[in-house]
């Protein structure tokens, strides 16, 4: 005879002892607060010389030519962001280097513009891109860089550091300039 044997299970409740979860408070980083004297360093992307008179302190900001660098002072910035159709930040004429002052939410604007930007150094790097990658770059451009690019365009031209029939044609579309007729003549 077989004997059966059953056991009662109960459910068993388990109690879990939660310890306590520390708080760790995240500060924001403060931001920078500027005086309206302080200078901010800025880099022309402009062919030739750049002229600039702030508007606040009516001080003449010169820069001799692509990739020179002249601070600015905050309230000369400040004020140039404001008048409509300001070339210099917004074209741009000239970057602000200060990347935290660029990325203040009040400049989202200026930032926007800033992310179509290349640096006096990728200027050259623009060149080497292959044909469809280059067009879709110098397209992308602000107003400001591609009418800089006419003038360093034309100077590779002339000195034979561009002979890219199809980059050649594919600046004239994109800036609307003649730049093949020059290449043809040089």
């Amino acid at each position: 005879m077989a004997i059966k044997t059953t056991t009662n299970k109960k459910p068993v409740a388990k109690v879990i002892k939660e310890e306590p979860k520390e708080t760790i408070e995240v500060k924001q980083p403060e931001k920078k607060k500027y005086a309206p004297d302080d200078e901010i360093m800025t880099t022309s992307c402009t062919a030739g010389e750049l002229l600039m008179i702030g508007a606040k302190t009516r001080r003449v900001y010169t820069w001799s030519n692509y990739g020179d660098q002249t601070p600015v002072e905050y309230q000369d910035i400040k004020a140039a962001q404001y008048i409509q159709g300001n070339p210099h930040i917004y074209s741009p004429l000239f970057i602000i280097d200060d990347e935290e002052f660029v990325n203040f939410p009040e400049n989202k604007k200026i930032a926007d513009v800033y992310a179509h930007i290349l640096k006096a150094d990728d200027i050259d790097q623009l060149f080497s891109f292959d044909n469809i990658s280059f067009e879709r770059t110098v397209d992308k451009l602000p107003k400001g860089i591609k009418n800089s690019l006419k003038a360093i365009a034309a100077q590779k031209i002339q000195d034979g550091s561009l002979d890219s029939v199809n980059k050649i044609k594919a600046l004239d579309k994109i800036l609307g300039t003649d730049l093949f007729n020059c290449y043809v003549a040089s």
